[in-house]
């Protein structure tokens, strides 16, 4: 709205004179020089007006822009929807009167990371009418949340699911990490922070898949899955027996006590699949109190339940040679087969060993079949024998003295035919059940035999023998002896 034109006069107009009307300006509102007009003005018809014109002045108008702040989540593209807010129009028709454009400068027309500290700086904006003052506005890009997809983890199988990585995947496309937990003594599974799983054993291992976060994502919301591993694995990796140790032992395993060891039990340890289940302790202890052959059975389950397997232990701890081996005569070596004496074991075969070779399979061993056949004192003897219900004994080696003779007496000696004479030796009792007597002439031929089982014998002797001498002789237990017998 103009304000009220006012004019000076001179001179003075007379007495009561006055003017009438008013000063009128060339019309316009913009900014700019306006003439001032006479208008309507008159001091009436005695007075000629010579009007002396002025300009009237717009000047800009003071304007005040504000750039809007502004928030946002961050997406990654480049933000454009700034706006502004205006302090000083006249009227809301002005607003259609700023010449230029509305622009805006400054980091935040480029920048799509989170932060709060990017300028809105509003700029490009005229007006012939309004002097126009710019007023910063800050956009605040506020991080963006992010979701972590996980899939459920399938039953995974010991023996034959190969190892894999994990596939878990973030909205936010950054990388996810990997973390685990386990109730059991050792690890299910080893996983490693890229999701890298590597099988061990049965169990459950708990898997948490997580991403952390950044410049512009908030940490998302961890995702936890379960895996579980079953195992079809009934087998013993390892077992120790004695400080010995067997990898991936066979079935049946078996243990031989060094001669020279004493010991009365044997410590057993071994190793299965970490959920398989044993019908005895993974270690325990075999009572071994004497010489033979002492079993265990270990029975193995496998921890889905779908294998079983039996393994045998044969613990043996080697006889003495003298706890089962009787030597005779010094040309003998015997096997005692009584049980009564000999542990509860009854034979059933023989291998008789001088210095590792084989030499005999008889309950006996001679060595030859005259009594001036000797044991060698230099060598070593052992014996395999086996029992009635197959098992394998042996013994430990050992050498032999001599110390023992057998002897064979006869009398009357010179003797009449058809007369007793008395056949006296001393066989232990052991061979007697072989024991022969035999009389046989110069030449060697067989003129009597007869089977006794006692030392001493009567025998009768032939009425067809003739005067002269003759050879009478005795055997059992692979020993022979000799005597001439002299017939009247």
């Amino acid at each position: 709205m103009d304000p009220v034109f006012t004019y000076g006069v001179s001179p003075e107009l007379v007495g009561t004179d006055a003017f009438t009307g008013a000063l009128s300006r060339v019309a316009g509102e913009y900014v700019g020089s306006y003439a001032i007009e006479q208008g309507t003005l008159s001091a009436g018809s005695n007075y000629t007006i010579t009007y002396v014109s002025k300009d009237f002045e717009i000047t800009a108008k003071a304007l005040t822009i504000t750039a809007d702040d502004k928030t946002k989540e961050y997406d990654g593209i480049v933000y454009s929807g700034f706006t502004v807010s205006y302090s000083g129009f006249v009227n809301e028709e002005d607003e259609n009167i700023l010449g230029g454009s509305l622009t805006f400068s400054g980091s935040a027309t480029t920048s799509t990371d989170a932060g709060s500290d990017y300028v809105i700086t509003p700029g490009g904006l005229t007006s012939d009418n309004y002097a126009i003052t710019f007023v910063n506005g800050t956009l605040s890009i506020a991080k963006a949340t992010q979701e972590i997809t996980f899939n459920e983890i399938p039953l995974k199988h010991l023996e034959t699911d190969p190892d894999f990585n994990l596939d878990a995947t973030s909205s936010s496309g950054l990388v996810v990490t990997y973390s685990y937990t386990y109730t059991a003594a050792t690890a299910p599974a080893e996983v490693s922070p890229a999701g890298f799983v590597n099988l061990l054993a049965s169990g459950e291992v708990e898997i948490t898949a997580s991403q952390e976060g950044n410049n512009n994502y908030l940490p998302a919301e961890p995702v936890t899955r379960t895996m579980t591993i079953e195992s079809s694995d009934a087998t013993i990796h390892s077992i120790t027996i004695n400080g010995m140790t067997y990898d991936t032992p066979d079935q049946e395993i078996y243990y031989l006590i060094d001669c020279n060891n004493e010991q009365d039990k044997v410590e057993i340890n071994f190793e299965t699949e970490a959920n398989a289940t044993e019908n005895t302790a993974l270690n325990f202890e075999i009572e071994i109190p004497a010489s033979g052959i002492y079993r265990k059975e270990i029975q193995v389950t496998s921890q889905d339940g779908t294998e079983t397997i039996n393994y045998h232990i044969i613990i043996e701890k080697s006889f003495s040679f003298d706890d089962i081996v009787i030597q005779k005569y010094n040309n003998v070596l015997i096997v005692n087969n009584n049980p009564e004496t000999n542990g509860g074991y009854s034979f059933v075969s023989y291998q008789w060993y001088k210095d590792g070779v084989l030499v005999g399979t008889g309950q006996y061993y001679s060595a030859g079949e005259n009594s001036d056949d000797l044991l060698d004192e230099n060598a070593h003897y052992s014996v395999k024998i086996t029992t009635e219900d197959g098992e394998e004994l042996q013994t430990c080696e050992f050498t032999i003295e001599k110390n023992i003779q057998a002897t064979l007496a006869v009398s009357p000696n010179p003797a009449v035919k058809g007369n007793v004479v008395n056949v006296s030796t001393t066989y232990s009792p052991e061979v007697l059940s072989t024991r022969e007597v035999v009389i046989t002439n110069i030449s060697g031929e067989i003129l009597y035999r007869e089977i006794s089982h006692e030392n001493n014998s009567r025998v009768t002797l032939p009425s067809m023998l003739t005067t002269g001498t003759y050879i009478i002789s005795t055997k059992a237990g692979g020993i022979t002896l000799s005597s001439k017998l002299i017939v009247q």
